[in-house]
């Protein structure tokens, strides 16, 4: 529509209405995508991920395919080249990265709601009062990640299967969306109580917790960017030191329960993958022709895998953010 209009102005563009026309053509591309950036953050619109990476397409191809043809009509009807237009372009290249941002960190926080919430998550519940709200009752080796971490790994593999019907940066998108959950786990307002009291792990919770962490970075394997894996390794530690502090050495609760090596973690994982049937490895290695099979395969069993991927580290460096790219037309 935006291209035929260009073409259109040619019956009544004139040398004395070049500022009315070139204004006018600017103001309708830059509110059109002002528009598509409102709509996705406004969480009342209820849409599907299909009407949202609709509008990221859309998106890309205002940018990428309607200015530069708006530009070039606009060029021919005057006879010149109508820079106001072709800077636009040049202005909002990084545009549709910005809005691919807002999805990743909207989704980031709505699927870690709907699933493993890390800021209302209890870890303070101790295996001896059996009192652990996800059911688990002891650090043995019955324990399993727990099923709210296999259902955020679902609803992340529901993003991926939808990502496969649009022409989007699959991997890109996946790898921002699981760097957002991190940063919102990392934040040091959510290592603190309502009442700014600091969060408590007990023994069985501070395992729960590293053995959820270990088994999502197996299941994403390379989708796991460096600066998430820097994250992570720092959200199990931090645990690690909020534990240890609240015993006996400072805390007065009681001697430090035996603390599993990263071989016990590992069987953990593998136990749960060869449960659920789910080829876990490949979700992050050949992830584009995989993701599909592997999420059904989640859902309804099938063949599992003994490979493993990557696992949590034990060195921590600081974490680069996510990309806060900002662009015109204005985020605000």
């Amino acid at each position: 529509v935006l291209t035929d209009f260009g073409d259109e102005l040619r019956h009544i563009a004139r040398d004395s209405l070049y500022g009315q026309v070139v204004a006018s053509v600017l103001a309708i591309i830059e509110g059109l995508l002002k528009q598509f950036l409102a709509l996705l953050r406004r969480s009342s619109a209820n849409l599907t991920y299909a009407q949202e990476m609709a509008l990221l397409v859309s998106t890309q191809a205002v940018v990428s395919w309607v200015i530069p043809r708006c530009a070039a009509h606009l060029d021919r009807i005057f006879g010149r080249t109508v820079s106001d237009i072709h800077n636009l372009e040049q202005r909002l290249e990084a545009f549709p990265g910005s809005l691919q941002d807002v999805f990743c960190q909207k989704h980031a926080v709505a699927i870690a709601k709907a699933s493993f919430d890390f800021v209302t998550r209890d870890f303070a519940a101790d295996e001896t009062s059996a009192a652990d709200p996800h059911g688990r009752t002891q650090v043995d080796d019955t324990m399993a990640p727990s099923p709210e971490m296999e259902q955020l790994l679902t609803r992340l593999g529901l993003v991926a299967r939808e990502l496969d019907n649009w022409p989007l940066p699959k991997r890109a998108i996946l790898s921002g969306i699981i760097d957002c959950m991190f940063v919102q786990m990392i934040d040091p307002r959510n290592w603190e109580t309502t009442s700014g009291e600091k969060r408590r792990f007990s023994h069985l919770g501070v395992h729960s917790l590293v053995l959820d962490i270990h088994f999502f970075l197996r299941v994403c394997g390379s989708l796991v960017s460096k600066s998430t894996n820097n994250m992570a390794n720092r959200v199990c530690e931090k645990g690690l030191r909020a534990y240890f502090s609240q015993t006996s050495s400072n805390g007065g609760g009681g001697a430090p329960g035996e603390m599993m090596n990263k071989s016990w973690y590992d069987a953990r994982v593998l136990d749960t993958m060869q449960r659920l049937g789910f080829a876990f490895p490949d979700f992050g290695r050949g992830f584009e022709h995989r993701s599909q099979q592997s999420f059904d395969s989640l859902a309804v069993g099938g063949n599992a895998t003994s490979e493993s991927t990557s696992v949590v580290t034990t060195t921590a460096t600081t974490p680069v953010s996510t990309r806060n790219a900002t662009s015109s037309p204005s985020a605000d």
